[in-house]
């Protein structure tokens, strides 16, 4: 595979391929006619039009090929979704450093964090929901990402058999009833803490985790009393709800973290927002 011209870099991503390319160019002409005409920028959705789930992409933005499993994870996963999360990542991950990434998803975070962490750190996946962690996988190999280990599980408060709900939206799958009115299935999965995970693992460290998990943050939160004791690592957690974040809150403070607000989205169809959570050391670090 070959990377794209720097032409194309204005969009942060391309296809790779013959074919790709020239559906790609074809789709950047419509899209730049209908700006001109209609005096606007045309919605994302103009972009995923072209292309098949199978074809190949290049994040110029990040550096590594992906595929999607729906035409919008196309933005999911090219660089633009939840960028504000970059900077902390940048930020506490260097060479050697170890990732662990609650609710993986496709890897736009996975892999970022592998090329951060170099061949002498980690990256620990976790994407619970088979239909994704299949896709998370190809794109784990198109990478040639040989420090991630991608594990089909969920993070929680204890070690069971869990009830996971699959959501028509690949994003909103979880072990709560916060997507409800979206689940389609409900299938049994391993869930394990982090404090297990660790320690089956032989982890010698733990720099960064990330939580994404739609509504059980606090439960992950809960299985990583050790984790969090030994290892102070810093804390990517995207909040859901109010309950939630008061329990995540008070293990926190417990536990001598200070916490930050980077984001709030409350527009969207499911308002949410994000907290980096750190030692004080840290955050002088990333003068937050």
């Amino acid at each position: 595979m070959r990377k794209l011209l720097a032409k194309y870099e204005h969009y942060g991503y391309a296809p790779v391929g013959l074919a790709s390319n020239l559906k790609f160019i074809v789709n950047r002409s419509l899209w730049k006619l209908l700006k001109v005409f209609r005096g606007e920028e045309p919605e994302f959705f103009w972009f995923e039009k072209p292309f098949r789930i199978n074809d190949v992409f290049y994040s110029l933005t990040n550096g590594y090929y992906f595929k999607a499993s729906g035409h919008n994870d196309f933005n999911f996963i090219g660089g633009r979704h939840e960028s504000f999360q970059d900077r902390y990542m940048d930020e506490s991950l260097q060479d050697g450093s170890i990732f662990i990434d609650v609710g993986a998803h496709l890897g736009r975070f996975t892999l970022r964090a592998a090329n951060l962490v170099g061949e002498n750190g980690q990256v620990v996946a976790l994407e619970p929901d088979q239909r994704v962690f299949q896709r998370l996988m190809e794109n784990v190999e198109l990478n040639n990402m040989h420090n991630v280990i991608a594990l089909p599980i969920a993070a929680s408060n204890g070690n069971f058999l869990a009830h996971f709900k699959l959501s028509n939206s690949s994003g909103w799958s979880s072990l709560t009833d916060m997507h409800k009115e979206t689940v389609v299935a409900e299938v049994p999965i391993p869930a394990f803490t982090l404090d297990t995970l660790v320690e089956s693992l032989e982890l010698r460290r733990v720099d960064l985790v990330k939580i994404d998990v739609e509504g059980a943050e606090d439960e992950v939160l809960e299985g990583a009393a050790e984790l969090l004791e030994v290892f102070r690592p810093a804390l990517l957690i995207e909040v859901h709800a109010d309950e939630p974040w008061s329990k995540c809150r008070r293990i926190l403070e417990k536990k001598g973290y200070n916490y930050t607000i980077i984001h709030r989205d409350s527009e969207s169809a499911d308002p949410h927002f994000h907290v980096y959570a750190h030692t004080k050391v840290l955050a002088e670090k990333l003068r937050v």
